[in-house]
């Protein structure tokens, strides 16, 4: 007696169907994409550590923002938007050389960022904090980790025509208008 070998029934809609555990559409698996491995997860550990601490001093909100020029604080601001929010539509990745450079500068210039900051709070009135460079820190050290997400985000979640030097650039635009900011706020108080 020969058996007869059973083929599963197909159906053309059966086809588009998933797998079982697989994604059940691209547009899902390109949305998690983009959530896992956004830019914008390097931005948040600034964000939280600037909702947390409160600079002292010359840095409070009505001194550091009292009579500074509108095209100072406008220009601030638009650059501030713009670093902060352009990482929004870069892909993190760390293949590239270039990219695990930037990270490493991403972390060394964290790391400057926050014991800027601690230099401040914690020791106002040490010759550090008094004078011009580490009263400035603050507005100087965000080059350094926005440099290192202008690497690390080294390309858009689509494709598109992007270098890094473009994060960059917004990176200085910002950090001129910060500082320029900040001398005017040292140089008002001297």
């Amino acid at each position: 007696m020969r058996q007869r070998k059973i083929e599963p029934v197909t159906h053309p809609s059966y086809s588009t169907l998933p797998e079982a555990g697989a994604s059940s559409h691209p547009w899902l698996r390109f949305l998690g994409r983009i959530c896992l491995f956004n830019g914008f997860w390097l931005i948040v550990p600034i964000l939280v550590w600037n909702v947390l601490f409160t600079l002292p001093g010359r840095y409070e909100p009505s001194i550091f923002w009292y009579t500074i020029p509108p095209l100072i604080v406008y220009g601030e601001n638009t650059f501030r938007t713009l670093v902060i929010l352009f990482p929004l539509l870069l892909s993190l990745s760390v293949r590239s050389r270039w990219e695990r450079i930037g990270l490493l500068i991403y972390v060394v210039g964290l790391l400057a960022y926050f014991a800027s900051w601690l230099a401040l709070i914690l020791l106002p009135e040490s010759a550090w904090s008094r004078s011009a460079i580490g009263f400035l820190a603050p507005t100087y050290t965000p080059i350094l980790w926005a440099v290192g997400i202008g690497l690390v985000g080294e390309k858009l979640h689509w494709r598109a025509p992007y270098r890094p030097w473009i994060y960059i650039a917004l990176a200085v635009g910002f950090t001129a208008f910060h500082v320029l900011h900040a001398v005017l706020v040292l140089t008002r108080s001297l």
